[in-house]
């Protein structure tokens, strides 16, 4: 039975919903950081050496977070005729992450190329790490979740509600009269 929330109605997704979200988490998992992978694969293929820190110092994480994050707003903010419990405020701290991964972004380029023609400070990485990485995780949970939302927000209509209740109503009616 849908859930109504004002004049919107939430229902579970469907089996072939439930998996089109799981391949969406894994086309960006997967997909979205092949870059990584790929760099992973061939520096392991090289004999160099690859840590994590190799991938983070750059501001990789901050990237991936700030491609999501335009996803997940549009599909939070895109429909106001359709109530949805805390659209705006959860559309709002999307764009916040979205504005946080983006400046972060631009400022690790700038310092880390800056490192590479001079001899300035360079990153903190395990602090870079400590943000990017969960920024990174939200981003994607957010993507989901707004994803998620879109697909079981339904619109509402009285009329149709009516019917269905009235069926339902005759119906039981009906089962109790035997």
């Amino acid at each position: 039975m849908p859930l109504s929330i004002a004049r919107t109605e939430l229902r579970l997704p469907t089996t072939i919903e439930a998996v089109e979200l799981a391949g969406l988490f894994l086309a960006h998992f997967i997909g979205g950081l092949l870059p990584l992978w790929g760099s992973w694969l061939l520096l392991t293929l090289s004999k160099e050496s690859a840590s994590i820190t190799d991938f983070i110092r750059h501001g990789e994480f901050l990237l991936y977070s700030a491609s999501l994050l335009p996803t997940a707003a549009f599909l939070m903010l895109r429909d106001f005729k359709t109530p949805f419990p805390q659209r705006l405020i959860v559309g709002l701290v999307i764009i916040f992450l979205l504005v946080v991964s983006s400046l972060m972004f631009a400022g690790v380029f700038t310092i880390t190329r800056h490192d590479v023609e001079t001899t300035r400070p360079s990153v903190n990485v395990p602090f870079l790490a400590w943000v990017s990485i969960p920024l990174y995780l939200i981003s994607l949970i957010a993507m989901l979740i707004a994803t998620f939302f879109d697909m079981i927000v339904l619109s509402f209509d009285p009329l149709e509600k009516q019917e269905r209740d009235e069926k339902n109503l005759a119906e039981q009616f009906r089962k109790l009269k035997g």
